[in-house]
Protein backbone atom coordinates (compact mmCIF):
# COMPACT_ATOMS: atom_id res chain seq x y z
CA UNK A 1 0.00 0.00 0.00
CA UNK A 2 0.82 3.67 -0.34
CA UNK A 3 1.96 5.45 3.09
CA UNK A 4 1.08 8.83 3.60
CA UNK A 5 2.27 11.06 6.41
CA UNK A 6 1.92 14.37 7.90
CA UNK A 7 4.48 16.01 10.56
CA UNK A 8 4.95 19.66 10.62
CA UNK A 9 8.17 19.29 12.37
CA UNK A 10 9.50 16.75 9.90
CA UNK A 11 11.75 17.53 6.70
CA UNK A 12 11.53 14.13 3.74
CA UNK A 13 15.20 13.73 4.65
CA UNK A 14 14.46 12.93 7.96
CA UNK A 15 12.66 9.93 7.26
CA UNK A 16 14.47 6.90 7.15
CA UNK A 17 11.80 4.29 5.32
CA UNK A 18 11.31 5.70 1.50
CA UNK A 19 8.14 4.09 1.32
CA UNK A 20 6.63 6.62 3.41
CA UNK A 21 5.97 9.89 1.53
CA UNK A 22 5.71 12.90 3.62
CA UNK A 23 2.52 15.35 2.76
CA UNK A 24 0.73 18.21 3.51
CA UNK A 25 -2.18 17.55 5.89
CA UNK A 26 -5.36 18.30 3.13
CA UNK A 27 -3.51 16.07 1.34
CA UNK A 28 -3.48 13.05 3.50
CA UNK A 29 -7.03 13.40 4.08
CA UNK A 30 -7.94 13.68 0.58
CA UNK A 31 -6.35 10.52 -0.48
CA UNK A 32 -6.26 8.23 1.99
CA UNK A 33 -8.76 5.08 2.25
CA UNK A 34 -7.70 5.06 6.17
CA UNK A 35 -6.40 7.55 8.43
CA UNK A 36 -4.54 6.61 11.81
CA UNK A 37 -3.95 8.87 14.13
CA UNK A 38 -0.64 9.30 16.21
CA UNK A 39 0.54 12.12 17.78
CA UNK A 40 0.87 13.50 21.54
CA UNK A 41 -1.46 15.56 23.33
CA UNK A 42 -0.40 18.63 23.42
CA UNK A 43 -1.94 22.52 22.91
CA UNK A 44 -1.31 22.05 19.21
CA UNK A 45 -2.79 18.62 19.08
CA UNK A 46 -6.15 18.86 21.29
CA UNK A 47 -8.80 19.47 19.00
CA UNK A 48 -6.47 18.84 15.89
CA UNK A 49 -9.73 16.65 13.76
CA UNK A 50 -12.47 19.03 13.56
CA UNK A 51 -15.81 18.53 11.63
CA UNK A 52 -14.05 20.58 9.31
CA UNK A 53 -11.24 18.13 8.62
CA UNK A 54 -13.52 15.22 8.86
CA UNK A 55 -15.37 16.76 5.69
CA UNK A 56 -11.92 17.10 3.94
CA UNK A 57 -11.83 13.16 4.25
CA UNK A 58 -12.47 11.19 1.49
CA UNK A 59 -15.67 9.74 0.75
CA UNK A 60 -16.17 6.18 2.48
CA UNK A 61 -12.55 6.40 4.41
CA UNK A 62 -12.17 4.73 7.34
CA UNK A 63 -10.32 6.48 10.56
CA UNK A 64 -8.80 5.02 13.48
CA UNK A 65 -7.93 7.01 16.77
CA UNK A 66 -5.52 4.84 19.10
CA UNK A 67 -3.51 8.33 20.23
CA UNK A 68 -6.14 10.60 22.62
CA UNK A 69 -9.68 10.88 22.56
CA UNK A 70 -9.01 14.74 22.90
CA UNK A 71 -7.48 15.04 19.22
CA UNK A 72 -10.58 14.44 17.45
CA UNK A 73 -14.62 15.87 17.94
CA UNK A 74 -16.43 13.11 19.21
CA UNK A 75 -19.90 14.53 17.78
CA UNK A 76 -18.36 14.61 14.60
CA UNK A 77 -16.61 11.71 13.95
CA UNK A 78 -20.38 10.23 14.80
CA UNK A 79 -21.99 12.44 12.52
CA UNK A 80 -19.93 11.89 9.72
CA UNK A 81 -20.63 7.82 10.62
CA UNK A 82 -24.26 8.27 10.55
CA UNK A 83 -24.63 10.37 7.60
CA UNK A 84 -22.12 7.58 5.71
CA UNK A 85 -19.36 9.95 4.93
CA UNK A 86 -17.21 7.64 6.99
CA UNK A 87 -17.40 3.93 6.11
CA UNK A 88 -16.58 3.15 9.62
CA UNK A 89 -14.23 4.27 12.46
CA UNK A 90 -11.95 2.14 15.02
CA UNK A 91 -11.79 3.62 18.83
CA UNK A 92 -9.79 2.75 21.18
CA UNK A 93 -9.55 6.11 23.66
CA UNK A 94 -12.04 8.66 24.08
CA UNK A 95 -12.63 11.88 25.67
CA UNK A 96 -14.16 10.55 28.69
CA UNK A 97 -13.23 7.00 30.33
CA UNK A 98 -15.12 5.29 30.78
CA UNK A 99 -16.89 6.07 27.75
CA UNK A 100 -20.27 6.63 28.83
CA UNK A 101 -21.62 9.36 27.21
CA UNK A 102 -19.48 9.24 23.53
CA UNK A 103 -21.91 9.49 21.02
CA UNK A 104 -19.64 6.59 19.28
CA UNK A 105 -21.30 3.84 21.70
CA UNK A 106 -23.83 1.81 20.18
CA UNK A 107 -23.12 2.94 16.11
CA UNK A 108 -22.45 1.02 13.65
CA UNK A 109 -19.26 0.33 11.98
CA UNK A 110 -17.57 1.53 14.58
CA UNK A 111 -14.59 -0.71 16.10
CA UNK A 112 -14.29 0.06 20.19
CA UNK A 113 -11.80 -1.57 22.24
CA UNK A 114 -10.49 -0.71 26.12
CA UNK A 115 -7.72 1.58 25.77
CA UNK A 116 -5.37 -1.10 24.86
CA UNK A 117 -3.43 0.90 22.67
CA UNK A 118 -0.53 -1.38 21.10
CA UNK A 119 -1.99 -4.50 23.28
CA UNK A 120 -0.68 -6.81 20.05
CA UNK A 121 1.32 -10.20 19.93
CA UNK A 122 3.62 -8.66 17.51
CA UNK A 123 4.08 -5.39 19.76
CA UNK A 124 4.55 -7.39 23.13
CA UNK A 125 6.88 -9.48 21.28
CA UNK A 126 8.91 -6.54 20.34
CA UNK A 127 8.43 -4.57 23.93
CA UNK A 128 9.50 -8.02 25.62
CA UNK A 129 12.97 -7.74 23.33
CA UNK A 130 13.64 -4.17 23.57
CA UNK A 131 13.32 -4.71 27.30
CA UNK A 132 15.43 -7.34 27.30
CA UNK A 133 18.22 -5.39 25.30
CA UNK A 134 17.75 -2.00 27.56
CA UNK A 135 18.34 -4.39 30.91
CA UNK A 136 21.00 -6.43 29.33
CA UNK A 137 22.95 -3.06 27.96
CA UNK A 138 21.99 -1.35 31.54
CA UNK A 139 23.76 -4.49 33.52
CA UNK A 140 26.84 -4.18 30.72
CA UNK A 141 27.50 -0.16 31.50
CA UNK A 142 26.95 0.20 27.71
CA UNK A 143 24.45 2.06 28.34
CA UNK A 144 21.05 3.18 29.80
CA UNK A 145 17.55 3.94 27.75
CA UNK A 146 14.17 5.44 28.93
CA UNK A 147 14.34 4.68 32.86
CA UNK A 148 11.63 6.43 34.16
CA UNK A 149 13.47 8.26 37.46
CA UNK A 150 17.14 8.19 35.97
CA UNK A 151 18.94 11.70 35.74
CA UNK A 152 20.11 11.06 32.19
CA UNK A 153 20.02 13.54 30.38
CA UNK A 154 20.14 17.21 30.70
CA UNK A 155 19.91 18.70 26.45
CA UNK A 156 19.23 15.23 24.91
CA UNK A 157 22.87 14.12 25.65
CA UNK A 158 23.40 10.96 24.59
CA UNK A 159 24.54 8.22 27.51
CA UNK A 160 27.61 7.35 25.38
CA UNK A 161 29.06 10.94 25.49
CA UNK A 162 28.52 11.04 29.14
CA UNK A 163 29.46 7.72 30.37
CA UNK A 164 33.57 8.84 30.71
CA UNK A 165 32.70 11.87 32.56
CA UNK A 166 30.00 10.14 34.90
CA UNK A 167 32.95 7.47 35.31
CA UNK A 168 35.79 10.42 36.14
CA UNK A 169 32.77 11.71 38.53
CA UNK A 170 32.62 8.35 40.38
CA UNK A 171 36.22 7.79 40.80
CA UNK A 172 36.36 11.12 42.51
CA UNK A 173 33.66 9.76 44.79
CA UNK A 174 35.61 7.14 45.16
CA UNK A 175 38.68 8.58 46.32
CA UNK A 176 37.32 11.22 48.54
CA UNK A 177 35.44 8.40 50.66
CA UNK A 178 39.20 6.84 51.00
CA UNK A 179 40.99 9.96 51.88
CA UNK A 180 38.41 10.79 53.95
CA UNK A 181 38.90 10.63 58.03
CA UNK A 182 35.58 11.46 58.66
CA UNK A 183 32.15 11.80 57.46
CA UNK A 184 31.35 13.48 54.40
CA UNK A 185 28.39 15.74 55.28
CA UNK A 186 28.63 18.61 52.53
CA UNK A 187 29.77 18.11 48.71
CA UNK A 188 30.07 21.10 46.31
CA UNK A 189 30.35 20.24 42.73
CA UNK A 190 31.93 22.47 39.63
CA UNK A 191 31.66 21.88 36.28
CA UNK A 192 33.53 23.46 33.50
CA UNK A 193 34.19 23.51 30.17
CA UNK A 194 31.37 22.63 26.43
CA UNK A 195 31.54 18.80 27.21
CA UNK A 196 30.30 18.78 30.47
CA UNK A 197 27.60 21.59 30.03
CA UNK A 198 24.14 20.23 30.76
CA UNK A 199 25.37 16.84 32.58
CA UNK A 200 25.20 18.52 35.84
CA UNK A 201 21.98 16.31 37.34
CA UNK A 202 23.97 13.30 36.33
CA UNK A 203 27.74 13.90 37.09
CA UNK A 204 26.49 14.46 40.87
CA UNK A 205 24.93 11.16 40.55
CA UNK A 206 27.58 9.86 39.60
CA UNK A 207 29.76 11.25 42.34
CA UNK A 208 27.58 10.25 45.07
CA UNK A 209 27.55 7.10 44.06
CA UNK A 210 31.15 6.64 44.04
CA UNK A 211 31.00 8.22 47.83
CA UNK A 212 28.02 5.90 49.34
CA UNK A 213 29.21 2.14 47.19
CA UNK A 214 32.64 1.90 49.97
CA UNK A 215 30.14 2.41 52.52
CA UNK A 216 27.04 1.20 51.25
CA UNK A 217 28.29 -1.66 48.73
CA UNK A 218 25.94 -2.46 45.70
CA UNK A 219 22.61 -1.35 47.55
CA UNK A 220 23.84 2.18 45.36
CA UNK A 221 23.02 2.97 41.95
CA UNK A 222 22.40 5.91 40.22
CA UNK A 223 18.55 6.41 40.74
CA UNK A 224 18.93 6.17 44.46
CA UNK A 225 22.50 7.37 45.42
CA UNK A 226 21.13 11.14 45.97
CA UNK A 227 18.20 9.54 48.39
CA UNK A 228 20.88 7.49 50.08
CA UNK A 229 22.46 10.76 50.25
CA UNK A 230 20.17 12.98 51.80
CA UNK A 231 19.54 10.05 54.29
CA UNK A 232 23.11 10.19 55.18
CA UNK A 233 22.52 13.64 56.07
CA UNK A 234 24.54 15.06 52.93
CA UNK A 235 23.93 17.94 51.51
CA UNK A 236 24.63 19.00 47.65
CA UNK A 237 24.91 21.64 45.62
CA UNK A 238 27.08 23.64 42.92
CA UNK A 239 29.34 26.14 43.60
CA UNK A 240 31.92 28.22 41.56
CA UNK A 241 35.42 29.07 42.05
CA UNK A 242 37.14 26.27 43.77
CA UNK A 243 41.06 26.15 43.96
CA UNK A 244 41.60 24.05 40.66
CA UNK A 245 44.14 24.58 37.41
CA UNK A 246 42.97 25.98 34.04
CA UNK A 247 41.43 22.92 32.09
CA UNK A 248 38.92 23.08 28.95
CA UNK A 249 36.88 20.18 30.53
CA UNK A 250 36.95 19.81 33.83
CA UNK A 251 34.87 17.92 36.58
CA UNK A 252 35.50 19.82 40.35
CA UNK A 253 34.55 18.39 43.90
CA UNK A 254 34.90 19.59 47.24
CA UNK A 255 33.53 17.43 50.29
CA UNK A 256 33.28 18.93 53.51
CA UNK A 257 33.46 16.10 55.99
CA UNK A 258 31.92 15.95 59.75
CA UNK A 259 35.32 17.71 61.52
CA UNK A 260 34.91 20.60 58.72
CA UNK A 261 38.07 19.56 57.01
CA UNK A 262 37.98 20.07 53.33
CA UNK A 263 38.64 17.51 50.20
CA UNK A 264 39.01 19.59 47.36
CA UNK A 265 39.53 17.13 43.93
CA UNK A 266 39.36 17.65 40.72
CA UNK A 267 39.55 15.68 36.90
CA UNK A 268 39.75 15.87 33.31
CA UNK A 269 39.55 13.15 30.47
CA UNK A 270 42.55 12.32 28.02
CA UNK A 271 40.97 11.98 24.26
CA UNK A 272 37.51 12.23 25.62
CA UNK A 273 37.92 8.98 27.08
CA UNK A 274 40.22 8.24 29.72
CA UNK A 275 39.77 9.79 33.35
CA UNK A 276 42.65 11.24 35.37
CA UNK A 277 42.82 12.85 38.23
CA UNK A 278 44.82 15.89 37.94
CA UNK A 279 44.40 17.79 41.18
CA UNK A 280 44.03 16.85 45.13
CA UNK A 281 43.61 19.52 47.61
CA UNK A 282 46.91 21.47 46.68
CA UNK A 283 48.72 18.98 45.08
CA UNK A 284 49.01 18.65 41.37
CA UNK A 285 48.60 15.23 40.23
CA UNK A 286 48.58 13.06 36.80
CA UNK A 287 46.79 8.85 37.63
CA UNK A 288 44.14 7.57 35.86
CA UNK A 289 41.98 6.28 38.42
CA UNK A 290 42.21 2.44 37.53
CA UNK A 291 43.48 -0.59 39.09
CA UNK A 292 45.04 -1.32 42.67
CA UNK A 293 45.99 2.23 44.22
CA UNK A 294 47.90 2.96 47.18
CA UNK A 295 47.20 6.16 48.47
CA UNK A 296 50.63 8.33 50.60
CA UNK A 297 51.07 11.23 52.13
CA UNK A 298 54.63 11.21 53.63
CA UNK A 299 57.15 14.27 53.92
CA UNK A 300 58.98 15.66 50.99
CA UNK A 301 62.53 14.12 52.21
CA UNK A 302 65.41 11.86 50.39
CA UNK A 303 64.87 8.15 50.04
CA UNK A 304 61.35 8.35 50.16
CA UNK A 305 60.97 6.79 46.70
CA UNK A 306 63.95 3.78 47.37
CA UNK A 307 62.27 2.74 50.45
CA UNK A 308 59.13 2.51 49.32
CA UNK A 309 60.56 0.25 46.07
CA UNK A 310 62.80 -1.47 48.71
CA UNK A 311 59.91 -2.30 50.74
CA UNK A 312 57.38 -3.55 48.20
CA UNK A 313 60.10 -5.54 45.88
CA UNK A 314 61.06 -7.49 49.34
CA UNK A 315 57.21 -8.62 49.20
CA UNK A 316 56.63 -9.22 45.34
CA UNK A 317 54.62 -5.81 44.52
CA UNK A 318 55.53 -4.60 41.63
CA UNK A 319 54.77 -0.70 40.96
CA UNK A 320 53.26 -0.14 38.08
CA UNK A 321 53.56 4.11 38.07
CA UNK A 322 54.49 6.88 40.71
CA UNK A 323 52.62 9.87 40.66
CA UNK A 324 53.57 12.63 43.49
CA UNK A 325 52.61 16.15 44.30
CA UNK A 326 54.06 18.22 46.61
CA UNK A 327 53.40 22.31 48.16
CA UNK A 328 56.70 23.02 48.58
CA UNK A 329 60.54 21.34 48.50
CA UNK A 330 61.34 19.49 52.02
CA UNK A 331 57.33 19.98 52.56
CA UNK A 332 54.34 17.79 52.40
CA UNK A 333 53.93 15.19 49.62
CA UNK A 334 50.70 12.97 48.24
CA UNK A 335 51.68 9.92 46.27
CA UNK A 336 49.56 8.14 44.35
CA UNK A 337 51.33 4.46 43.54
CA UNK A 338 49.55 1.85 40.99
CA UNK A 339 50.52 -1.44 41.74
CA UNK A 340 50.11 -5.04 39.82
CA UNK A 341 48.33 -7.19 42.44
CA UNK A 342 46.56 -6.18 45.97
CA UNK A 343 48.57 -5.06 48.64
CA UNK A 344 48.49 -7.19 51.07
CA UNK A 345 47.61 -5.58 54.53
CA UNK A 346 51.37 -6.49 56.45
CA UNK A 347 52.89 -4.61 53.82
CA UNK A 348 50.15 -1.86 54.41
CA UNK A 349 51.15 -1.83 58.30
CA UNK A 350 54.80 -1.87 57.75
CA UNK A 351 54.87 1.67 55.49
CA UNK A 352 51.96 2.90 57.57
CA UNK A 353 55.17 2.63 60.04
CA UNK A 354 57.64 4.31 58.60
CA UNK A 355 58.71 7.93 59.41
CA UNK A 356 58.33 9.44 56.57
CA UNK A 357 54.72 8.49 56.10
CA UNK A 358 51.89 10.70 57.34
CA UNK A 359 48.87 8.06 56.13
CA UNK A 360 48.38 5.50 53.70
CA UNK A 361 45.51 4.30 52.07
CA UNK A 362 44.64 1.10 49.42
CA UNK A 363 41.87 1.35 46.78
CA UNK A 364 40.93 -0.73 44.17
CA UNK A 365 38.28 1.26 41.19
Amino acid sequence: MTVLAYDPYLTEDQISDKRVLLVGLNELLRRSDVVSIHVAVTSETRGLLTADLIARMKPGARLINTAHGSIWDEEAVAKAVKEGHLAGVGVDVYREEPPYNSPLVGLDNVVHTPHIGDNTVEAAQDLSCQIVTQVLDALSGKDYRHVVNMPFIDGGIPYEQARPYMRLAECIGTVIHTLSRHPVRRVDVEYRGEEVDGMVKPLTVAMLKGLLTPILGEKVNYINAPVLAAERGMQVSQTKGLRIGDYANLVSCQATLEDGEEIVMAGTLLDHKEPYIVQINEYRMNFVPQGHLLLMGSYDQPGVIGRVGMLMANNGVNIGSWQTGRTEPGGQTLTVLTLDAPLPDDVLEALRQQDFVRHAHILEI
